[in-house]
């Protein structure tokens, strides 16, 4: 499965995410973009599965804790 989500940022905002040869996401925001591209994940497997009339469709998938997953920022190197 691919699943891609896309998000718009104020130009301001995307502004202080670039210094230099850096892109940095700081931990809240990281969070809180793979919130919700794990909630869309999680939803289009049970859809999937409920469609196909998979007995998977039946099993809750347990939450993620993203804050502990992405406790720190990401920074991504641009050179």
């Amino acid at each position: 499965m691919t699943l891609i989500s896309t998000f718009d940022v104020k130009p301001e905002a995307f502004k202080t995410m670039l210094q230099d040869t850096t892109f940095t996401l700081e931990p809240f925001f990281s969070q809180y973009l793979s919130t919700i591209n794990v909630g869309a994940a999680r939803g289009e497997i049970h859809a999937r599965c409920e469609q196909a009339g998979s007995e998977l469709a039946n099993v809750i998938l347990p939450p993620v804790n993203l804050v502990e997953a992405l406790p720190d920022p990401i920074v991504i190197s641009l050179m």
